[in-house]
């Protein structure tokens, strides 16, 4: 490939330098021979193009393309190994403009759900993928080629001569794909599956969370069963499942939306068909049964995705302003970590009722929380919030603390 590649380079009048694996570093006009497993043979080459170029376009990593597969972990980890060798050179070089990072696997991504033949150079798009949020500058993008393909080398010359944002590209058949998200039409492919529900059996770590079926069961008195459209994910949860929730953190999921589509005879103030928002215990599952008290009708112009975030932010926020404190016009309320889910209904809920609002948050959130009209806010990373609070109200300090934290 990189022999194909550099002709390609050469007939467009382009320069280029061809840097091959060794035992020692040499260095001619065009080609160099470092050792992939020596950082300060990566460090050397960097220095060395940096002060001969002017500007550096790019760098097309190609010797993932030698990985065999019969010692996979083995090659695998010398790919990766070499990448990283030659991020933290380009990074410590500190271009003025950083050149693009190419990094080009063969057969190693599915392409329309098609099986792949070169998995060790799979996990190579994973350190691609960590290069590219860590170090943005570089513009990390992986080229998956065809393993069929003759015209490989054109194909990927012409893209890093003319690249886009485009950051994950693969070519199949002369084709180009490019990575997308697409919306899955799931609820006619659960039709006809057994339900599922969103599991842990041993906490600790977030990879051992399992979709397992689960039963469907027919509401007892007082109850509706809900299909669920969207689930609230909590911190609640993340605790629950990484094993740090004290007591009996019970299922996974605490509020969802979605639609009803079973009921029980007593159940007068819902029919099969209406769209809800609920408190629901174990709601990260395609069906949850609950108490029909738990749950209420869906407004219209609320997406069932925005309805599954209200319940437990604004019924606690709700019950601790107006039931337990007794909230008037014109109390001043401390909200702590106003920029939270509890926080932020809390300032609507405090907003509603007329008060004047103090709050606690990092300062990256305070222009936020000004743009929401709180007026005082604080830092929520030390206690100066306490004399601040004093010398605004000359002494007189506020009438509500809501603090959502432990």
């Amino acid at each position: 490939m990189a022999t194909k590649l550099t002709k390609i380079i050469e007939s467009k009048q382009q320069t280029y330098s061809l840097v091959v694996p060794g035992k020692e570093y040499t260095q001619s006009l065009t080609q160099f021979q470092i050792d992939r497993n020596n950082p300060e043979h990566f460090q050397r080459l960097i220095e060395v193009i940096k002060n001969d170029r002017i500007s550096l376009h790019g760098i097309v990593y190609l010797w993932s393309l030698d990985t065999s597969e019969t010692q996979l972990l083995t090659e695998a980890n010398r790919a990766c190994n070499s990448v990283l060798h030659l991020v933290q050179s380009l990074i410590k070089a500190d271009f003025y403009n950083p050149p693009r990072l190419w990094l080009v696997t063969k057969d190693a991504q599915p392409v329309n759900n098609n099986n792949i033949s070169q998995i060790a150079q799979s996990p190579l798009w994973g350190m691609g993928k960590a290069i590219a949020i860590e170090h943005p500058e570089l513009n990390c993008t992986r080229i998956d080629i065809d393993a069929k393909s003759t015209a490989d080398a054109q194909l990927l010359f012409e893209e890093i001569d003319s690249p886009d944002i485009e950051d994950q590209i693969a070519f199949r058949d002369k084709n180009r794909y490019i990575a997308r998200l697409v919306r899955s039409n799931l609820k006619e492919k659960i039709e006809n599956y057994i339900p599922v529900r969103l599991e842990i059996e041993n906490r600790g770590t977030l990879e051992n969370l399992q979709w397992k079926p689960t039963m469907r069961r027919q509401p007892n008195l007082g109850e509706i069963e809900i299909q669920v459209s969207a689930t609230g994910l909590n911190f609640r949860d993340v605790l629950n499942a990484l094993g740090l929730y004290p007591g009996n953190p019970g299922l996974l999921g605490l509020e969802c939306a979605g639609e009803v589509v079973a009921i029980a005879p007593d159940v007068q103030n819902f029919k099969i068909g209406d769209k809800v928002i609920a408190i629901a215990p174990g709601s990260f599952s395609q069906y949850v049964t609950v108490n029909a008290a738990l749950a209420i009708h869906k407004p219209e112009f609320l997406s069932f995705e925005e309805a599954a975030t209200i319940p437990g932010a604004f019924l606690t926020a709700y019950y601790t302003l107006h039931h337990l404190a007794k909230i008037k016009p014109g109390d001043k309320v401390l909200i702590h970590a106003a920029a939270g889910g509890v926080g932020l209904a809390a300032i609507q809920i405090a907003q509603q009722a007329k008060a004047e609002i103090f709050a606690t948050a990092s300062p990256s959130k305070w222009d936020f929380l000004k743009s929401l009209g709180v007026k005082h806010i604080m830092n929520s990373r030390t206690l100066d919030f306490a004399d601040e609070i004093l010398a605004i109200t000359q002494g007189e300090g506020i009438d509500i603390v809501l603090n959502s934290l432990s």
